[in-house]
């Protein structure tokens, strides 16, 4: 069993962790506000952006619609279009 001494300090470490997390949450929040946060816009070289991305037919309903919404959502993601687009 744990002395009251020992749950105290765990307890003291918990809530520090947690006041770290938060911070951390915080601050990422902060960068990536206006797009220009590190989480934001294409991860490529523009010589890759520039590349010709073959066009994506539409639906016809006779493949996986899984796979259709995949290859979609990796075209546009290359593009740098935010989810609430797509």
């Amino acid at each position: 069993m744990l002395s009251s001494d020992s749950t105290g300090s765990l307890r003291e470490q918990l809530r520090l962790v947690n006041q770290r997390i938060d911070n951390i949450h915080r601050t990422l929040r902060t960068k990536d506000e206006g797009g220009k946060g590190p989480f934001c816009g294409s991860p490529f070289i523009q010589e890759i952006q520039d590349a010709p991305f073959p066009m994506l037919e539409a639906y016809d309903g006779s493949s996986d619609p899984t796979e259709h919404v995949v290859a979609f959502h990796a075209q546009m993601t290359r593009y740098g279009t935010s989810d609430p687009i797509m």
